[in-house]
């Protein structure tokens, strides 16, 4: 035979598995929590803006003159550097 729950025992049961139902519930939404803060955390990521530096130069002395002759050199080299992704934005006139 089945023992009968009566009283202090059925009040005691009926506690005891509410308070796992409570603690399971507490411990899912503890996880929802973490979850969805770590969703929104790493959704909210922005990209950093590319710094772009543009260099002007200007010169008006003869085409042979050193430091001419050295921008040129500069602008040469940028460019190799770069693999051409900074190529030639104004004009290098020779």
């Amino acid at each position: 035979m089945t023992k009968r729950i009566v009283g202090k025992d059925y009040k005691k049961i009926f506690d005891d598995i509410l308070g796992k139902k409570i603690k399971r519930m507490k411990r899912k939404l503890i996880w929802l929590l973490i979850i969805s803060f770590m969703i929104i955390n790493t959704s909210c990521v922005r990209k950093k803006p590319v710094t772009e530096y543009v260099f002007t130069y200007a010169e008006n002395h003869p085409k042979d003159y050193p430091t001419t002759l050295g921008a040129f050199e500069f602008a040469r080299l940028v460019e190799e550097k770069s693999n051409g992704e900074n190529s030639n934005r104004g004009s290098i006139r020779r």
